[in-house]
């Protein structure tokens, strides 16, 4: 491949219709039974012309695009090839033949006529591949400049577009020697091919050859905008692969045809056949008629616009015949173009998934969300609402057989308040026709919770009290979880707190205060305490008070020292504070 093809290839990286591999299939023979057409039946179009026949019983396949018929303008020239394997320089066209080369005189040199599939329109070919023969009546489907992997095709495609039968160049000879000439000129880019000087072409050509370097390669032109996408569906066996979508460029109708053993519908249920033309845009879906496994194809046909410099390719199918030359699009017409796409069916089985809620805080956990993996395009999610109790089941069908399945738990119903312990399967494979079956369980239970017992010391003899003793015992399920004294020291003052985590939650609490620090002197008045319950996932406080004051002294009317009380006539009570000496 030369460096302006390559360049051009790579510049451009066009979409073409989808080829699957070729299918033989006797298509249109009778059609192209070239005595039928009326057409005929020329030897080789190649340089040796005439030492092989037309082919008796050409086959076709699905996407055979069109068929040679016959020669057209021609006539022979004197020429010289570089020997198999040799290079060649494209700078100028030589002056004469240049030494090693072989002589070659070609006996046909010229257009190529060609009829597409339906045998309704036709179109102008010139040979690209001078050293393999081709034969009336061999298939071709259109390719890529890639595909063809033809030297200078760019150079080619310049040709193409300058001169006869596009155009009317060069001027001042027969259309059988405009055909030839131009011929000629192209087997030098594509085989190195150089006429003989005393050829009355020769000036011909070698104009063409040295005005086509002068203004260089042409880029690929577009492809038929005919596609089916997308390229390959699947689906389980018995099911409807697709939605494919046929699509055609200012086609008015397209012909959709699936390979035998497969029907095309118009429904995703594959209930309503297609009927043939369908609008561009159409979708469509494959059923295999036998509900089996295995692949399958279909494909798109329909009369669109065919660019000059369009390659087409040998399509294989006529048994004897392993290679034919390549063609070239000598002039834009309309033809039929196909495009295909591939469907695949496989053996599917089931999965059903258990998730089972037990424990003692089942029913209070919250959202549980379940995640199964069976591989791509085969996920599915399992939603238990919060609070369900007891246990769910769903069942995921038409999982191909041999996935194995992945079950996780991104979200398990813990909160706060709830604590859980899961169970999560193992992988399981899915065998074919047969359900799987799988289980989540998750085992709920409550938080535990703190208690608090807070003791607030009060009033004006605060600070003077003995030793406080407060009880705590605790019993969950009619065992006891907490049997405590809290202590607090003699002469405390404020608040002290103590607290008591990890207790089971729904514990029945009794905080009582079995010593409350009064003396002779200092009374206390108690206040708090008492049950409580234990929350889950949380706290809850037991307070208690204690206000300490000084006990009071009531006396009848007495001396102190030299002090005389006064006179009320009467014995009077009076009241000391600590401070005094009564």
């Amino acid at each position: 491949m030369s460096a302006d093809q390559s360049s051009d290839s790579a510049a451009r990286q066009r979409q073409r219709p989808h080829r699957s591999e070729a299918r033989a299939a006797t298509l249109l023979a009778v059609l192209f039974s070239l005595l039928v057409l009326g057409l005929p039946l020329a030897g080789t179009a190649h340089a040796e012309l005439g030492s092989e026949a037309p082919v008796d019983d050409p086959q076709y396949t699905a996407d055979t695009d069109i068929v040679i018929t016959s020669t057209g303008e021609s006539q022979a020239v004197q020429d010289a090839l570089p020997p198999a394997g040799q290079t060649w320089l494209i700078d100028s066209y030589p002056a004469s033949i240049p030494p090693g080369y072989v002589t070659d005189n070609a006996s046909f040199a010229g257009i190529i006529n060609t009829t597409d599939i339906l045998g309704a329109n036709t179109a102008q070919m010139y040979c690209i591949d001078l050293r393999t023969e081709t034969r009336v009546g061999l298939g071709y489907v259109n390719g890529t400049w890639d595909e063809g992997n033809v030297p200078n095709i760019g150079h080619v495609n310049r040709i193409l577009n300058t001169y006869y039968p596009e155009t009317e160049l060069p001027a001042g000879l027969t259309n059988d020697q405009k055909a030839a000439a131009v011929q000629t000129a192209i087997w030098f880019f594509t085989d190195g091919y150089v006429i003989n000087p005393a050829d009355s072409l020769a000036p011909a050509v070698t104009a063409i050859v040295n005005a086509t370097i002068t203004a260089g390669p042409l880029t690929e032109p577009e492809a038929p905008d005919i596609s089916i996408t997308p390229a390959l569906a699947e689906a389980p066996a018995g099911g409807a692969a697709g939605p494919f979508t046929a699509a055609a460029e200012d086609a008015a109708e397209i012909t959709l045809t699936a390979e035998p053993g497969f029907t095309v519908y118009s429904d995703a249920a594959g209930t309503v056949p297609v009927v043939n033309p369908v609008a561009s845009g159409s979708q469509f879906w494959v059923r295999s008629d036998s509900g089996g496994t295995g692949p399958g194809g279909v494909s798109a046909r329909a009369v669109v616009t065919v660019q000059t410099g369009n390659v087409y390719l040998y399509d294989g199918a006529t048994p004897g015949t392993a290679a034919a030359q390549k063609l070239i699009l000598a002039a834009t017409r309309d033809l039929t173009a196909s495009a295909d796409a591939a469907v695949s069916f496989y053996a599917v089985g089931a999965l059903n998934v258990t998730k089972a809620i037990a424990g003692p805080a089942a029913g209070s956990q919250g959202d549980v969300l379940l995640s199964i993996d069976c591989g791509p395009g085969f996920e599915f999610t399992v939603t238990v609402p919060a609070g369900t109790t007891g246990s769910v089941s769903e069942t995921f069908t038409n999982i191909p057989a041999g996935s194995t399945c992945t079950i996780t738990e991104p979200a398990n119903g813990a909160t706060q308040s709830v604590l859980v312990t899961t169970a999560l399967p193992d992988p399981v494979v899915i065998a074919a026709d047969t359900t799987a079956a799988a289980a989540v369980t998750d085992n709920y239970s409550f938080a535990p919770g703190t208690l608090r017992v807070s003791k607030t010391i009060t009033g004006a003899a605060a600070g003077a009290q003995t030793e406080v003793r407060i009880s705590v015992v605790c019993t969950a399920g009619g065992a006891t979880v907490l049997e405590d004294t809290v202590l607090i020291p003699a002469g405390a003052t404020g608040s002290v707190t103590t607290e008591f985590p990890e207790l089971p939650a729904g514990s029945d609490c009794s905080v009582t205060e079995t010593a409350n620090g009064s003396t002779a002197s200092i009374s206390a008045t108690a206040a708090g305490g008492g049950r409580v319950i234990i929350p889950a996932g949380g706290a809850v406080e037991s307070p208690l008070n204690n206000a300490y004051e000084y006990s009071t002294i009531t006396r009848e009317r007495f001396d102190y020292g030299k002090r005389e009380l006064p006179s009320t006539g009467a014995a009077t009570p009076v009241d000391c504070s600590p401070s005094e000496r009564c």
